[in-house]
């Protein structure tokens, strides 16, 4: 009987809502419960008598919601890698789109991999800690809200809008060595029409890159196919011919990426299958997942948000199950970022995926 990998996700409001305070995470819950073994889970710890569909969105309003929800998350901790999580912390996430879809293309022509010894991961966070201090934190979000509506509107006016902002933070910056390192920034701007031209409208949703990441993931754990069951998703939908093409079986096996980034390709699903999270109690597992897990993760992203509920999610100690969060980086240690450096072996995830994916 082959694996079927439930998904669902939690936090993604679209466009400018990844710039929202109120909503600073995306979450994409997956876990490999058997119908039966879901159903179990939320028969003993979640459902009551007036139970439609297990949904975190209610279970949270009250306390007797909130001590099952717990119940329920304490029995999971017991199968800790029947689960994997994709965290985005969404404002950083738009600095690394910055250096991914500027600085990346910019060095690209000048024959530079930014993706190797872990340069781009390292520019994010210095861009993300270091701009808001240097050229202030108006400035610098200014520029993050421009930066998403060009990404999203790609005319004239949203361009001259980006650089307009991207000039403000330069010019801002009270440390003249800094301003060397945001120039490349300002650089991109008599190429940025052809980048915009081969960049997708949903270049900027943490969806897509959450869902081909744990595809990799658990690819990678079971070394098998396995079936994919999405609860609705209009990115996924959307996306979903290319996600298709990434999961060919003609297209040639290969390590590639670097250092803990490194995953095999073609992904080992078999294509992509929506249901309704009504009709399947694996769905409903995902929704608890995705939505406990965004609710703990807004609370660190966000000291202002964190209430008995988050504390109680907190004290459980989330840590335990397999996270893989897209989030920056404590900049006082310098050990977090070596994992992103060795001996420069691998190859350019990007490159070999747009030589082989025909969607």
């Amino acid at each position: 009987m082959r694996t079927t990998i439930a998904f669902d996700e939690s936090g993604n409001t679209g466009g400018n809502g990844l710039l929202d305070q109120n909503q600073p995470v995306f979450v994409l819950a997956s876990c490999r419960f058997s119908e039966n073994e879901a159903k179990n889970l939320l028969t003993e710890y979640i459902y009551t008598h007036q139970t439609i569909e297990a949904k975190f969105t209610k279970l949270k309003k009250s306390n007797a919601g909130q001590k099952s929800l717990i119940k329920f998350l304490n029995e999971i901790a017991k199968s800790p890698n029947e689960i994997k999580i994709m965290i985005y912390h969404k404002q950083f996430m738009v600095v690394t789109k910055i250096v991914d879809m500027l600085i990346e293309e910019l060095a690209y022509k000048k024959g530079i991999d930014l993706y190797q010894n872990g340069t781009n991961v390292s520019m994010s966070n210095m861009f993300y800690y270091l701009t808001p201090i240097l050229c202030g934190k108006e400035n610098t979000f200014n520029m993050y809200q421009a930066f998403v509506e060009m990404i999203k509107k790609q005319d004239d006016a949203s361009i001259a809008n980006f650089y307009y902002s991207a000039w403000q933070v330069y010019s801002a910056s009270i440390d003249e060595r800094y301003q060397s390192k945001l120039k490349p920034i300002l650089t991109t701007e008599p190429l940025i029409k052809d980048i915009l031209k081969n960049t997708d409208l949903n270049s900027l949703d943490p969806a897509i890159p959450a869902f081909f990441a744990l595809c990799a993931f658990w690819g990678k754990e079971l070394n098998d196919n396995f079936d994919v069951l999405h609860d609705n998703s209009k990115p996924i939908f959307q996306e979903k011919e290319t996600l298709e093409a990434c999961m060919s079986e003609v297209i040639p096996k290969a390590l590639i990426g670097y250092d803990i980034r490194k995953f095999e390709f073609p992904l080992k699903a078999n294509g992509v299958v929506f249901g309704d999270s009504k009709k399947d109690y694996r769905l409903q597992v995902a929704d608890l997942l995705a939505g406990s897990f965004a609710y703990w993760a807004k609370g660190r992203a966000n000291n202002c948000i964190r209430d008995d509920l988050w504390q109680k999610l907190n004290d459980l100690n989330l840590e335990q199950f397999p996270i893989f969060p897209v989030w920056p980086h404590d900049p006082n240690d310098i050990s977090s970022l070596e994992k992103y450096t060795d001996d420069g072996s691998g190859v350019n995830a990007v490159d070999y995926m747009c030589q082989h994916v025909n969607p």
